[in-house]
């Protein structure tokens, strides 16, 4: 038996893509596969594993208490031996569980990493893990600098359900449609893009951006007041992140471009969602980006997260 510790919520974490098909695909090889899901909340699924849900509030107070469960049953001789644990989170959140006494249980940590340096802190934290899976060549590249060997943990997608539209979705003919998916607004630079919306307005350009974001997010801005001054209330739209996947398509299927002003990403999913839609990306030149709209990212231009400016290149 293999114990999968990841975020299940199914209204908006960037993990389920990525724990959903690795729990199939081992379960698809014969293992036995048991997720904690914290944020799950209990929806009946078709997939090849099972799930035991785990509220967020509660999440690293039931975990270690369910892991040791699973490990006296184990030895118990009552379920299968468990061979790993599999950890899909942040280094923060993965820094909590390595206190869970888990014997010679293999651990094998899967996480980004969001921007550089890689200080010591995080750096020791995930030295003590087996196997070292991260997400982004760039997050390699920051382990490698400070001597934490890893594997480049490539992540794609579901490029049937993530399809091209077959015909123009486009609002109207004379109408620029803009797409942001954004969750956590200070780290996606919501006011940046606030401003370039109001630049494009100025200049004359019909836009309507359609921006899926956590409106009622403790931190972060008052969209509305946001919004009013950058006096682009009447060109935006707010949909609440979490819509089911054919709400999202037709969102994307629509859009002319889609626009991200990240400060930081570890991976950024719903750019690989925007391309595989063949909607056209228009990003900030930030840590991980790069290497997902450019083939072969010139990494000598990397620093710490920070790319030195170059002339005459598209990042479409």
């Amino acid at each position: 038996m293999i114990i999968v510790i990841s975020d299940f919520d199914l209204t908006g974490s960037g993990y389920l893509n990525i724990v959903i098909a690795l729990c199939n695909e081992l379960a698809h090889r014969g293992y036995n596969i048991k997720a904690l899901g914290m944020g799950y909340n209990g929806a009946e699924h078709y997939w090849d594993f099972s799930i035991i849900p785990i509220p967020h509030h509660e999440a690293f107070g039931v975990m270690p208490v369910m892991f040791h469960n699973l490990q006296q049953l184990a030895q118990a001789g009552q379920v299968e031996e468990i061979e790993a644990i599999i950890v899909a989170l942040d280094i923060p959140m993965q820094e909590r569980l390595l206190a869970m006494q888990r014997g010679d249980i293999p651990y094998v940590g899967i996480f980004p990493v969001e921007s550089g340096p890689l200080c010591m802190s995080w750096a020791n934290i995930i030295s003590t893990f087996d196997e070292r899976l991260v997400i982004s060549k760039f997050g390699l590249r920051q382990m490698e600098k400070v001597g934490v060997p890893g594997i480049h943990f490539p992540v794609g997608l579901d490029t049937e359900s993530w399809r091209p539209p077959t015909e123009s979705m486009s609002y109207t003919d004379d109408e620029f449609v803009i797409l942001t998916v954004a969750d956590n607004q200070e780290r996606k630079n919501l006011s940046i893009g606030a401003e370039i919306i109001r630049d494009l307005i100025n200049d004359g350009c019909n836009v309507k951006w359609n921006l899926v974001t956590r409106k009622g997010s403790p931190v972060g801005w008052k969209l509305d007041d946001l919004f009013l001054e950058y006096g682009i209330m009447d060109h935006v739209a707010i949909y609440e992140r979490g819509m089911p996947h054919d709400r999202l398509w037709v969102l994307h299927a629509a859009a002319d471009a889609f626009l991200l002003t990240s400060k930081a990403e570890g991976l950024c999913m719903p750019v690989l969602e925007a391309m595989a839609t063949k909607t056209p990306v228009i990003a900030t030149e930030c840590t991980a980006i790069p290497e997902h709209l450019w083939e072969d990212p010139n990494w000598s231009r990397e620093e710490n997260g920070v790319w030195k400016p170059i002339t005459a290149k598209s990042i479409f």
